[in-house]
């Protein structure tokens, strides 16, 4: 049954995208075929940083629990990652390549999403591929938040509107399972979701009210009844996901990442200037095409806010409502809660999908003005959206980190890589620095006590953790460093050449920066933590983020200083005592041979 109305749906999608397809997946094809490895930092990049999500579930981890530390909740939604890691079970490719080929079967489940969703509102072959190329532009893809961006958003759309034009179980059952399969995607949609349901469940009730129709409990349940079990449904299976997070943490972020890295919106100026940023940067820039399909994008929402009342454009007008609720949300939640849901992604993954629908509504409007002219009207609209999705291409095609993806995986990560895998658990815990700990996670899956805080998960103690850290490398008490590392099951201690390069900045044996040091926030707990075990540490006041985005906050914090300068044992050696070196990684750099990488079995 399922079969035979899938093969009826891809009947009615038209010869020409079929042939779009083809050619957009040809082109990501070239474009990707020659990388080695993910064009990403290897060290703090965030593809690599879920690429550890991937390898956990691929060895045989468990999806319910984060990728990074055991037993712990994700930092994110595990619906991307479990896709990549099916394709790279049927495909027989290590999850790297992979992951930088997972765009490839996702491209046609865009444009039939698309195409679905444009059909209601243009007959026009033009405009349609117009919409889906403002969508495709996105793609090569490589992470959770673009797959929101191409499949799930305009999914969501999509399965809105159907059911809102035709409120049939059918529409019911899918409208559930896009809602869910969002909210187990990303973290972001998941309140943009409800954010949209909420609007419309308002407005059906005000209409409602208004016609009289709402005039007892009965006729509330009634107005209510399907969107109230499309939510219960939904959110049943979110909290394959959400249960931690909800019912554990009550929404407590203890590693408050959606703070620390983004725009501070600590006052209310700040809170209306991220806003206005928001609004303002999601529109393409100011060029010939860019000035062009923002100009169309605006003329259709005001089509849009004019013609709200009728039945086409309703859900587009609520769900307009709804962005500009998730855009200013923080101007209430913040201000009253402290919450700062990540407004920017919110907005981003309604606003990506939406665009090319409003372009197309401007577009209708503005040919009707030129009856005569309609079709030189939308032809030179293609051209512009063409003209945008070329000049994107091109920047890929130049980007450095798509060149440096072209090399395979620099000789010792790739040999540290294969002993790991090859002589561990997916479940054994390594203790190593923050950068190093991310490398070896993003290559293996295996599991780690600190991590760069900012690809951490929300719900883990990242400066608990940091502190222990230090407590464990460069303290002086047995007896704590034992407990400590009983407690968090280190069965593995790495070190690496580049131990000091990835937490400071040094210039002629002097610390004149910081990278990605071991660091807690100042407070007098933590201070005295430190001075008993006699670690060395200094105060500044600069970023929790290693990589800060424009104008992020600021926050008093208390660096931790290896206590030997020597590189080869940056450590305390009274925990040489626990280490047995069991893989040596070595390069030869001028003739000689050094170790690049240690592994150590721990032995308490």
């Amino acid at each position: 049954m399922i079969m035979e109305k899938l093969t009826n749906l891809f009947k009615k999608i038209p010869v020409y995208l079929y042939v779009l397809m083809l050619i957009i997946v040809i082109i990501n094809f070239n474009l990707l075929k020659d990388l080695k490895q993910l064009p990403s930092p290897l060290y703090g990049g965030d593809y690599y940083g879920h690429l550890g999500s991937m390898y956990h579930i691929f060895y045989g981890g468990n999806i319910l629990n984060s990728g990074q530390m055991l037993d712990t909740t994700p930092l994110v939604p595990w619906i991307y990652s479990l896709y990549v890691v099916i394709l790279a079970k049927i495909t027989g490719l290590d999850p790297v390549i992979t992951n930088v080929l997972s765009s490839l079967p996702l491209i046609p489940i865009t444009i039939a999403i698309m195409y679905f969703l444009v059909r209601k509102i243009t007959n026009s072959k033009l405009l349609i591929v117009a919409a889906i190329l403002l969508v495709v532009v996105q793609y090569p893809i490589f992470k959770y938040t673009n797959f929101v961006f191409v499949v799930i958003g305009p999914l969501v759309l999509l399965a809105w509107y159907l059911y809102l034009e035709k409120e049939s179980n059918e529409y019911a059952i899918l409208l559930a399972a896009s809602i869910a399969l969002g909210n187990l995607t990303n973290v972001q949609l998941f309140f943009s979701q409800y954010i949209l349901m909420a609007v419309i469940l308002i407005d059906r009730n005000y209409r409602s009210w208004k016609e009289g129709k709402l005039k007892n409990i009965d006729d509330f349940l009634a107005t209510n009844k399907m969107i109230g079990i499309i939510f219960i449904i939904s959110f049943l299976i979110s909290l394959l996901y959400w249960y931690a997070p909800i019912f554990v943490y009550h929404g407590k972020t203890l590693n408050p990442i959606q703070i620390f890295s983004s725009t501070d919106i600590s006052t209310i100026p700040l809170q209306i200037g991220y806003s206005l940023d928001i609004i303002k940067t999601m529109f393409y820039g100011i060029t010939i095409p860019g000035i062009m399909v923002n100009l169309l994008a605006i003329t259709g929402i005001f089509i849009v806010a004019k013609r709200k009342e009728e039945k086409e454009y309703r859900f587009f007008y609520l769900l307009f409502v709804a962005m500009i609720i998730i855009v200013f949300n923080h101007l209430i939640l913040y201000n009253l809660l402290g919450l700062n849901l990540w407004t920017d992604r919110m907005y981003a993954m309604f606003f990506i999908p939406m665009f090319p629908i409003w372009l197309i509504i401007g577009c209708e409007e503005i040919g009707k003005k030129f009856e005569n002219r309609k079709m030189l009207v939308f032809g030179i609209t293609i051209i512009m959206v063409i003209w945008i999705y070329a000049g994107q291409f091109q920047g890929l095609l130049s980007n450095t980190w798509f060149e440096t993806g072209k090399q395979p995986l620099m000789q010792p990560h790739q040999e540290l890589k294969n002993w790991i895998i090859n002589n561990t658990d997916i479940n054994d815990v390594f203790l190593s620095n923050n950068e190093d700990s991310f490398m070896m996670n993003a290559l293996t899956g295996r599991k780690v006590v600190a991590y760069r805080r900012t690809h951490a998960s929300s719900y883990v103690d990242m400066n608990q953790r940091m502190l222990d850290s230090a407590v464990i490398f460069y303290g002086n008490n047995d007896e704590n460093r034992v407990e400590l590392l009983k407690r968090y099951h280190v069965k593995y201690l790495l070190w690496s050449v580049r131990w000091f390069d990835n937490e400071f900045i040094i210039n002629n044996g002097s610390i004149v920066g910081l990278f990605d040091p071991l660091s807690v926030p100042t407070n007098s707990m933590y201070t005295a933590v430190l001075d008993n075990n006699e670690i060395e540490h200094f105060e500044t006041h600069t970023y929790l983020d290693p990589a800060p985005p424009t104008n992020a906050p600021t926050y008093d914090l208390t660096i931790i200083i290896p206590k030997v300068k020597d590189i080869s044992h940056p450590w305390d050696p009274s925990l040489d005592k626990y280490l047995k070196p069991v893989k040596t990684v070595v390069v030869n750099v001028d003739g000689q041979t050094i170790p690049y990488f240690i592994v150590y079995e721990v032995d308490y």
